[in-house]
């Protein structure tokens, strides 16, 4: 399992990399969230 964040939420929370948890495996766009969600069945997307 890898953790990402999407990139425009750290906009709206005024966060920076710098504030994400170590686990987070990195910053993907939200073109790429959508994109992974359609193409691939493999994915999964957790949201709260």
């Amino acid at each position: 399992m890898k953790f990402y964040c999407c990139s425009p939420n750290l906009d709206l929370f005024d966060m920076t990399e710098a504030d994400l948890i170590p686990e987070c495996s990195g910053i993907v766009g939200g073109a790429h969230v959508i994109e992974e969600v359609m193409e691939d069945d493999e994915a999964r997307v957790l949201t709260y």
